[in-house]
């Protein structure tokens, strides 16, 4: 990690923000994502995340015909005589995407010029557990920092998914703790037990994290949400200042008005994103990347629409 990428100035809110300080404020900045459409982008049909688990138990939703795959002690053998062609039973348990959003907590995401990282993570993260909400999906969480700090199961009900908004916004680590995110996702691949969706919010300053997100890419649809600020690409001209890493604690002393100072920031900045879209490329994520400057639910739809072109064109698309 150089100097220009430690986590941005000193941690806290900007001078002027407000964060959000209940599930109501957050709430407030939700947005709603089309999640079926999504999944129907990504290649994701209903009975792509089904229980193994068969009996009484599990709800009846449809009867539908058979393709290959499916397993065939699903066959509903009157239906079938009866048009003369295979028909299986579809179960509601077998209709539902199983969501996980995986946030983190660490110390440099505070950092933020108009509005924190953190802010914009944690409405990210309310959007995506209100979206799957309304789509009947389980919604699981996880927080990390410096180790796997919280995991929740996944479970249907908007009581469970406001209690998923206040465990965003309650917990924080302990000063300090840095980032891991390869461990925290070694951890979480022990953790998620049913084949999901795993929603991955990070400005991702961390060591190289590719082989434990290729493990959870192989066994789960991936989503590697960036987010930084607009003065992490570009910083303004302001003459001397101290530049402190967040996570460190590690302080430099840099004139802000050289022209060898902005090129060597702009450049650090594009190397740290190009690196997070590398690494998601080389694991079989998808990348999408978020600055502020746009709602996300835009960034959203059009990483849908991109993924949705590149599969009709015979492309596979890691990143947009």
């Amino acid at each position: 990690m150089n100097d220009y990428e430690g986590g941005g100035i000193t941690a806290g809110p900007p001078a002027g923000s407000k964060s959000p300080t209940d599930v109501r404020d957050v709430l407030g900045h939700v947005r709603y994502l089309d999640m079926r459409r999504w999944a129907s982008a990504r290649g994701i049909e209903p009975g792509d995340y089904r229980s193994k688990i068969l009996g009484d138990e599990i709800e009846f939703a449809e009867i539908r015909e058979y393709v290959a795959g499916d397993d065939v002690r699903r066959i509903d053998w009157n239906v079938s005589a009866r048009y003369n062609d295979p028909y299986v039973k579809q179960f509601a348990d077998e209709m539902d995407l199983n969501v996980y959003v995986i946030i983190d907590m660490s110390d440099s995401v505070a950092f933020g010029s108009a509005k924190s990282k953190r802010d914009i993570i944690t409405e990210i993260g309310a959007s995506l557990v209100v979206s799957a909400l309304r789509n009947n999906n389980r919604i699981g969480l996880g927080l990390f920092a410096g180790s796997f700090e919280r995991f929740v199961p996944a479970r249907k009900g908007r009581r469970h998914a406001m209690k998923l908004i206040h465990e965003m916004l309650s917990r924080r680590p302990a000063p300090g703790s840095g980032t891991d995110i390869a461990g925290s996702l070694s951890e979480l691949a022990r953790r998620i037990k049913r084949r999901s969706v795993v929603f991955l919010i990070s400005d991702f300053v961390s060591r190289s994290f590719v082989r434990p997100l290729r493990l959870i890419s192989y066994r789960h649809t991936t989503v590697m949400i960036g987010v930084s600020d607009a003065h992490e690409r570009r910083f303004p001209d302001i003459g001397y200042v101290c530049l402190e890493d967040a996570e460190t604690g590690s302080q430099i002393l840099v004139n802000t008005s050289t022209r060898e100072f902005q090129d060597a920031y702009a450049a650090a900045g594009r190397e740290a994103e190009d690196n997070n879209r590398m690494q998601a490329v080389r694991a079989g994520a998808d990348y999408i990347q978020i600055t502020g400057e746009e709602h996300f639910e835009n960034a959203f739809n059009r990483h849908a629409k991109m993924t949705r072109g590149r599969r009709q064109g015979g492309m596979r698309s890691y990143a947009v």
